[in-house]
């Protein structure tokens, strides 16, 4: 899985002027706000949207589809920005910045609408929120901290799981039972292995956030 990581300078800075590719120079003219990475964040980003609105509507399927289209463009963004070399720190805030967009407007939803276990809901808003709070704390300490493996598993793991609990409730409502079954056996197996990994990440963003007080150190 692509991390979108970068240093603290952006892939183009590195590289001669007149070596630069056209993303390159497009990146560098619009100071990173423009590159394949971000558009395909942004697509992602107007598609969760949509889906959205689909589920407020009454649409629920035709909105899961959006959303589970929307979210896996988080995958090809990173892809986007690696195959063009366009990497950065704008890039990384724009794809931290979209995923935490998506789950503050998409979980409020699938809670309202009863799509998903609001015990599961819950949890993954926690996660989310923690790790935020860290990276915020972070920024502010000019501690360098990067979306970690464990980090971006889970929020797959989150958005897997949310469909896969949603995809479950639709089957059941249209007398799909053995489909219903399924569908929620792999809801729960997911969740259970996203709350690990999540808690996995907020260590691991904790020791960055405070390298001062490792947690697997002191454990250790």
């Amino acid at each position: 899985m692509n991390l979108h990581r970068t240093e603290n300078l952006p892939q183009w800075e590195t590289v001669a002027e007149n070596k630069r590719n056209i993303w390159q120079k497009i990146a560098n003219t619009t100071n990173g706000v423009i590159t394949p990475g971000n558009m395909f964040s942004l697509t992602g980003l107007l598609l969760v949207g949509q889906g959205i609105k689909d589920i407020t509507s009454g649409k629920k399927l035709a909105g899961i589809i959006k959303i589970g289209l929307g979210r896996s463009l988080d995958y090809a963004d990173g892809k986007a920005a690696e195959a063009t070399k366009t990497k950065s720190p704008m890039g990384e805030l724009i794809d931290a910045s979209f995923d935490k967009i998506q789950a503050g407007a998409a979980f409020p939803v699938f809670y309202h609408s009863n799509l998903a276990p609001k015990s599961i809901l819950g949890i993954f808003a926690a996660q989310q929120l923690t790790n935020a709070s860290l990276t915020a704390i972070a920024k502010h300490k000019d501690n360098e901290i990067h979306p970690s493996l464990e980090g971006k598993l889970s929020t797959f793991g989150q958005w897997s799981s949310i469909l896969l609990y949603a995809m479950s409730r639709i089957a059941a409502d249209e007398t799909k039972p053995v489909i219903a079954h399924s569908l929620d056996k792999a809801a729960k197996l997911t969740s259970a292995v996203t709350i690990v990994l999540g808690s996995k990440a907020i260590v691991g963003y904790f020791n960055d956030t405070f390298p001062s007080t490792n947690i697997n150190a002191e454990k250790a």
